[in-house]
């Protein structure tokens, strides 16, 4: 198992995110835990999954809030 972090700069904040990579293929696919963020993505919690291409690759996100009642 490899593990990878990906940090995502948007127009409002970043998403800070860590995953592993399914399987020793080059172009495995990566789960992605949603560790926080800046921002507005300051209390983002969630997952994702990363898709290499042969371009790039293809993201899914998806994100709640985190709030802690302090």
């Amino acid at each position: 198992m490899r593990l990878c972090t990906v940090d995502y700069a948007l127009a409002n904040g970043l998403v800070i995110t860590s995953g592993y990579i399914h399987g020793p293929a080059r172009g495995a696919p990566v789960t992605l835990v949603v560790d926080g963020g800046t921002g507005a993505y300051k209390n983002a919690r969630g997952y994702g999954t990363l898709q290499p291409t042969s371009t790039g690759s293809n993201v899914a996100l998806y994100l709640t809030r985190w709030w802690s009642g302090k």
